[in-house]
């Protein structure tokens, strides 16, 4: 069976060290993405996530991180029972600025695995839009 995987990606305007370290901090992340989180990505990790629309939370299982350049892992997709893979990558650009792009696959060709994936793109997609404004602007766009 064939799955659907989707891509998202944002230029940050900051040093890449400096964003890689706003997504595995779990006290930065929850300034713009989640509510709190149980932990550091770091590789072999099982951190938890809670939402601040009081959705429940979830667990994100960390295979591996290489420092300032990708974050690997699995959780359970919106929607569906089953996990899927997401990779954050970190391209350090010339102008110090730092493209970030999250890469997440696995979906089911069904109609529940179309509708997960997409509420998913939907979320990364939030997630790096509200990591640009924290980082670059200091707002939060919750």
């Amino acid at each position: 069976m064939d799955t659907i995987h989707f891509t998202v990606s944002q230029t940050i305007r900051k040093p890449v060290a400096e964003v890689f370290h706003a997504i595995v901090d779990p006290e930065i992340l929850s300034t713009y993405f989640t509510k709190s989180s149980s932990g550091p990505l770091v590789s072999g990790a099982k951190v938890i996530w809670s939402w601040p629309d009081g959705n429940a939370p979830e667990s994100f299982f960390v295979e591996n991180v290489i420092p300032n350049e990708k974050i690997e892992g699995h959780w359970k997709a919106w929607k569906v029972d089953y996990h899927v893979k997401t990779t954050f990558t970190f391209i350090a650009k010339e102008d110090d600025s730092t493209l970030v792009r999250i890469f997440e696959d696995g979906f089911r060709s069904d109609e529940l695995g179309r509708e997960s994936s997409y509420g998913q793109c939907s979320g990364w997609t939030h997630m790096l839009l509200c990591l640009k404004a924290r980082l670059e602007f200091d707002i939060d766009l919750r």
